[in-house]
């Protein structure tokens, strides 16, 4: 059974998924979320997004969360939510949920930066289809916005 903790290395709210009571791996894209995954996570609505906004479902935006991998080229994907996040600093960093059209019950939790994002960001990296861009080689840790609105588009 998944659920939801508080990501304590962060300087926002934000939240990752334990399954039975245990963190996920670091290190691991999430590929295989299911819905009975996330519609049994008790999401709590929270109103504070920390400056992320809904971004559009476009070719480009599905590109930049797209992994080129082995599964990430193999699957075709349609995005189920996007948010963007824009510091000042002029990094672009999206988090995104992808449904595997070959396997629609199976969703893939991404995180994409673009150029000036990832030359900051210390952890691994993946080259996306977008090559201005970079898939996180890692579980999906966002804001109780991002939970709650996935969570109510595979529900209503």
């Amino acid at each position: 059974m998944f659920d939801l903790i508080p990501c304590k290395s962060y300087n926002e709210e934000c939240y990752q998924m334990t399954k039975d009571g245990k963190n996920l791996p670091p290190g691991l894209l999430q590929y295989k979320v299911t819905k009975n995954d996330i519609v049994n996570i008790d999401i709590k609505n929270h109103n504070n997004n920390g400056g992320w906004k809904f971004a559009s479902h476009s070719k480009n935006n599905l590109l930049r969360l797209t992994p080129n991998t082995k599964t990430g080229n193999s699957c075709k994907w349609k995005i189920i939510l996007v948010m963007m996040r824009e510091p000042v600093t002029g990094g672009i960093c999206m988090k995104g949920v992808l449904q595997n059209q070959t396997r629609p019950d199976e969703y893939a939790l991404m995180t994409s930066r673009n150029k000036l994002a990832s030359s900051v960001y210390s952890n691994r990296t993946v080259a996306s289809l977008d090559i201005d861009y970079k898939i996180c080689f890692c579980k999906m840790i966002a804001p109780p916005k991002f939970w709650h609105e996935f969570k109510n588009r595979l529900l209503y």
